[in-house]
């Protein structure tokens, strides 16, 4: 038996979490309801798999089954505490669920499963802040590799690796961003083997993991001297991050906090910005998948979305200012929505231009 199988507040968790799933089933007329995908099948029933596209799970007001290839059986075994029935399947198979509804009619979810994973419950918190803790051993590791004279952004990115490998608890999202220079000026770009010259910039994007929980950052490493321009733009980053921590509150549109952040930002000719100043995180999906730790839903913190900030509601806030062809300026933090405000979950990750030395 795992550690995980025996856990009685993981076991409660997810049989409430069923519970409110077969609320939702029932207040919209349905009978059950079946999902592929590895971050529901995580939240559902805390079962993961090497293989996301060889698993079903079906849930009913009477049943909860699984359905894996048969080099997946021991994983599913894992989760047998909330499911009734696993069905194995040969792994050259294709994976059907038409012969299990009895003559009921499927139709499209809506991400009804994502919808309730948006709000995030005090035990996914805490699995978020240990996630923050192998995160913070990513940064504090990537910044002393960085003041090596001829480090490189591959020899960085390793260097995050191997400390969130050992500080994260069961799986990690294996997506680490180093890009210096004119790479970083490129989104999501990953390692070239550049080195960190005089006045270079690097930016990083990651995060460590906890049973499946995530907590990412973006951080910024300047070797001296350091460009007014980079100081001047990261001046901005701080700013926009600051806005977001006073207005991000329980009952306010999500719209009027990103209005008040573009305010904030104004106008910088040559520089690039996504204005999403956030997106749900907390279950991370597919680990092959760039950004895999976007999480349910498209409910992102824009001018175009008028829909109000929850208690529980996680958020990853990544602000990065791109000086296209030059470098990336950035820093995030991952955020929990609470009563008064939010919680910076990723609050002790080293912050601020993380400065190395020159020559």
């Amino acid at each position: 038996m795992s550690r995980r199988s025996v856990d009685n507040e993981a076991i409660d968790e997810h049989r409430a979490r069923l519970a409110a799933l077969r609320s939702v089933i029932t207040s919209t007329g349905g009978n059950g309801a079946v999902t592929m995908k590895q971050a529901n099948l995580r939240y559902l029933i805390g079962y993961s798999t090497a293989a996301p596209g060889k698993a079903a799970l079906v849930v009913t007001q009477d049943e909860v089954l699984l359905a894996v290839a048969e080099s997946e059986l021991g994983r599913a075994m894992e989760a047998t505490a909330v499911i009734d029935n696993v069905h194995v399947f040969g792994w050259d198979e294709p994976l059907t669920v038409d012969n299990w509804w009895h003559g009921n009619r499927a139709q499209d979810g809506d991400a009804l499963i994502d919808r309730l994973r948006q709000v995030t419950s005090e035990w996914g918190a805490a699995r978020m802040r240990l996630a923050a803790g192998a995160t913070k051993a990513g940064v504090e590791t990537a910044w002393r590799e960085a003041q090596r004279a001829d480090v490189t952004d591959a020899q960085i990115a390793a260097a995050a690796m191997s400390a969130m490998v050992h500080d994260s608890g069961y799986e990690f999202p294996a997506f680490v961003v180093v890009g210096i220079d004119s790479s970083g000026s490129l989104a999501h770009s990953q390692w070239q083997r550049r080195k960190l010259g005089p006045g270079g910039v690097a930016f990083l994007e990651f995060s460590g993991g906890y049973d499946g929980y995530c907590a990412p950052v973006m951080r910024t490493i300047v070797r001296e001297p350091v460009d007014d321009d980079v100081t001047y733009l990261f001046g901005k980053v701080q700013a926009i991050l600051e806005t977001l921590y006073q207005e991000l509150k329980p009952g306010i549109r999500c719209s009027t906090v990103a209005k008040k952040c573009t305010s904030v930002l104004g106008v910088h000719a040559g520089v690039l910005f996504h204005y999403s100043y956030g997106y749900p995180v907390n279950i991370f999906d597919d680990q092959s998948r760039s950004c895999s730790w976007m999480s349910g839903p498209e409910f992102f913190i824009t001018e175009a979305n008028d829909e109000r900030l929850e208690v529980g509601m996680t958020f990853h806030l990544p602000i990065v200012l791109r000086r296209f062809g030059r470098y990336a300026v950035g820093q995030s933090q991952t955020v929990r929505i609470v009563d008064d405000g939010v919680e910076v979950l990723t609050g002790d990750v080293p912050a601020g231009l993380l400065r190395v030395p020159g020559p």
